[in-house]
């Protein structure tokens, strides 16, 4: 009879040992998850503000080249002669009649460049003077200006200070009009690596910032151009 108490007893023993790590193990895989997902997360709030961030520097360098289109070349100042305001100014006014009716003014912005840049550069427009080729011109040299000496750097500030991480994978894109950011959030946990293959270390996200869909129009717009990638 002692023999039988011993032994289920042991057995109760060894079940309770074995649903505690059993318990334990799940508990563990489920932080693990739950880790990941959070990862995912911070990586996709970092590349989604460095879009964000470079879209804003793609829009300066473009109102930079409008500028010195409208004040720095011939063709320009024949415009603002003829039509009687500079192409500046027209955005200007096309984005404060956008605030006024209660957009954001971020978004107000996006909106005149698209509506303004869109209707001067058309291939449908009139080509006055060769003022359209002039200001195509200045804008395409001040946008390859920014991505040389500006872009890259911002977008890293941006995922730096986001807790995000730059791998040789990550970079920036111009993505049917839109600045396209890959970027990583390290994922440091190491538990079942062998078991569970698809809990990565670097957990990559995609983020996009809105159209500009000017771009076409201006010819600079090329399908998943590489703007800019980190060793």
């Amino acid at each position: 009879m002692k023999d039988v108490v011993r032994s289920e007893r042991g057995n109760a023993s060894f079940y309770l040992i074995w649903f505690i790590v059993i318990s334990g193990f799940l508990l563990v895989f489920l932080f693990n998850v739950l880790n990941l997902f959070g990862k995912k997360e911070q990586a996709a709030i970092a590349a989604e503000q460095a879009a964000m961030a470079g879209t804003d520097v793609l829009l300066q360098a473009v109102y930079d080249g409008v500028e010195q289109f409208d004040f720095q070349t011939a063709e320009g100042i024949a415009r603002t002669l003829l039509t009687g305001d500079t192409l500046s100014g027209r955005l200007s006014k096309a984005k404060q009649a956008y605030v006024s009716a209660g957009t954001p003014a971020p978004e107000a912005r996006l909106k005149a460049f698209n509506k303004v840049l869109e209707e001067e550069l058309s291939s449908t427009s009139p080509d006055v003077l060769g003022w359209k080729a002039a200001l195509e011109e200045s804008v395409r040299r001040k946008l390859d200006d920014a991505v040389d000496r500006e872009l890259k750097g911002t977008v890293k500030t941006i995922i730096n200070s986001n807790a995000g991480k730059l791998t040789r994978d990550s970079e920036v894109a111009l993505d049917r009009g839109r600045v396209a950011v890959t970027a990583h959030a390290e994922y440091e946990t190491r538990v079942f690596d062998t078991l569970i293959p698809f809990l990565k270390h670097d957990v990559p996200y995609k983020g996009y910032g809105p159209e500009l869909k000017f771009m076409d129009e201006l010819g600079w717009s090329i399908h998943d151009k590489k703007l800019a990638a980190f060793p």
